[in-house]
Order: C-alpha cells, then sequence, then structure tokens
C-alpha cells in the first residue's frame, strides 16, 4: 500500500484536494463577480484593516489584500511586491487544478500534480520571510512599504 506523507492513497487524497480546490475556485470566482458587479472596494472593506501595524509592526498578511487586488487586476509584479505568497499561491493552484483537469479530459495520459506538502512549506517560508524582511526595512532603514 501506497504511504506517502502519512496518506494511504496520495492519489485518491490527491483528487480529493482537486474536488476541494474546484469548490474553492467556484466560491472564488462568484465573489469576483460580485465585487465586480457591485464595484464594492475590497480594500476598504478589508477586516484586517490596521491589524499589528497600528503597533508598529507589519503582520504576516500585510499587503495580502493589496496582493490580491493587484492580481485580479493583472499587476504580477505589483502583486508581487506588495506579498509574495499570493502571487505563488495563485501559481500553485492554476498549475494543480489545470494538471488534474487535463488528466480527466484525457483519460489520464496527462500526468497531475500529487499532493506534496512542501507547497505549503514553501508559501509559509515566503510568508514568515515577507514579514521579517519588510520589519527589517521598517525598522533599520525606515523604509514604509
Amino acid at each position: 500500500m501506497d504511504s506517502k506523507y502519512g496518506i494511504n492513497n496520495i492519489n485518491q487524497f490527491s483528487r480529493l484536494c482537486y474536488y476541494i480546490g474546484l469548490g474553492i475556485g467556484f466560491i472564488g470566482i462568484v465573489i469576483i463577480l460580485l465585487i465586480k458587479c457591485l464595484k464594492i472596494d475590497i480594500i476598504g472593506i478589508s477586516p484586517f484593516g490596521g491589524c499589528l501595524s497600528k503597533y508598529g509592526f507589519y503582520c504576516f498578511g500585510c499587503g495580502g489584500t493589496r496582493a490580491a487586488a493587484a492580481l485580479l487586476k493583472g499587476e504580477l509584479f505589483e502583486s508581487l511586491y506588495y506579498h509574495p505568497a499570493v502571487l505563488y499561491i495563485a501559481a500553485v493552484y492554476i498549475i494543480y487544478m489545470l494538471s488534474h483537469s487535463l488528466n480527466i479530459i484525457t483519460n489520464g495520459r496527462v500526468r497531475y500534480m500529487l499532493f506534496c506538502p512542501c507547497y505549503f512549506y514553501v508559501a509559509m517560508a515566503i510568508i514568515i520571510g515577507q514579514c521579517i524582511i519588510k520589519n527589517i526595512l521598517l525598522y533599520c532603514y525606515g523604509f514604509i512599504l
């Protein structure tokens, strides 16, 4: 029996993650359409405005909403500047979903991306790293992002 990462059937688990990702993607598209149709400013309604910055710190999520807004406008470099994890997570999500979709459409002729915890670890490293770098730039050089 295949037991990778403590998961008995990695192929079955990867496919389950794909179906969950489809649901998340559908909900995301509905939210994006609502935001576009109702002309809602997502930066203005973010519940995380202020965050730890009111205490003089950048938190782990600082810039995430601005990065998502920039990504939705197609401004990749701006999104990367505000919070690099948003672009990384979007890229991994798109590749994962496309690979599974192509695998299903081609009846298995195209290989699909398997679940791997390393994708999560890389995302966490990016999130922690950007927080540390932003705070170093703020406190050592007075650079406000």
